[in-house]
């Protein structure tokens, strides 16, 4: 048992089913009463994670290069988006909304003097 905070309890058998992805656990556990196995907020967030993700990786904000990364993405869910009756192209037009916001974000961490509290990004390690 891992305990987060003295709410927030995580049994192992999540923590093993997370790997590679360490949130998994925590989601699966927070959810887990919701009625369904999925829903679509959870997936486009997981779409949506794995694009900053790669953006964060490639730092390229052509346009192709984020509508390829949009598209490997989505890819990456078909099957909870095929059972939730997502289309492709529904669930890309939700992604890039995401996708906006994202590099709005990595723009004023990397131009410190676009912020107002002076962040700047000094090293890219790892996204998770």
């Amino acid at each position: 048992m891992l305990i987060v905070e003295p709410q927030i309890l995580i049994p192992t058998t999540q923590i093993v089913k997370a790997f590679p992805c360490a949130r998994k656990a925590y989601l699966n556990n927070q959810f887990k009463s919701l009625s369904g196995d999925i829903n679509y907020a959870l997936v486009l967030g997981n779409i949506v994670h794995a694009i900053f993700q790669a953006i964060l990786q490639c730092l390229d904000f052509r346009k192709e290069t984020i509508d390829k990364i949009v598209e490997d993405a989505i890819k990456g869910d078909l099957l909870p988006l095929f059972a939730l009756k997502k289309s492709e192209s529904e669930v890309f037009s939700d992604a890039r909304r995401g996708v906006a916001k994202i590099t709005e974000w990595i723009d004023m961490v990397l131009q410190p003097s676009k912020n107002k509290h002076k962040l700047k990004f000094e090293k890219f390690i790892a996204a998770e």
